[in-house]
């Protein structure tokens, strides 16, 4: 006899069951607010310069360049000017000397570069010359 009143509830449980779900949906979405991002600016990159001295005096050096790396690749078989006056180690130059040049940049950068370091090279690590194959 003690299964009718179960009976009962069971059914009264069932039946609210789905009028809870179907209230908890909200009836629309509320609309996406809209942030304003301020633009960064573009973040410097290390970019690597090999080749050789055109020109120099007490504040900049001009490279021919012939080696690069990625974030330099735009500036290959050109001149580049360096601004070697905030270099914390002074390196003496000639012209033709092979050198290694470090500079931090963007895209949008104009030269002189600021130098970050600047190294000769020795005889075996200097670029080959163009036109210089066997």
């Amino acid at each position: 006899m003690n299964i009718k009143p179960l009976a009962v509830l069971a059914a009264v449980a069932a039946l609210g069951v789905p009028a809870t779900a179907v209230a908890a949906k909200p009836a629309e979405k509320p609309a996406k607010t809209e942030h304003s991002h301020k633009a960064k600016a573009p973040k410097p990159k290390n970019a690597v310069f090999k080749g050789a001295v055109v020109s120099f005096d007490a504040t900049t050096v001009t490279v021919h360049v012939a080696k690069v790396n990625h974030w330099s690749k735009a500036f290959k078989d050109t001149d580049v000017v360096f601004d070697v006056s905030k270099l914390k180690k002074a390196v003496t130059v000639a012209a033709g000397d092979a050198v290694l040049v470090q500079a931090k940049i963007t895209k949008d950068d104009v030269q002189p570069f600021v130098a970050r370091k600047l190294n000769k090279l020795h005889a075996e690590d200097a670029p080959e010359a163009p036109g210089s194959e066997d």
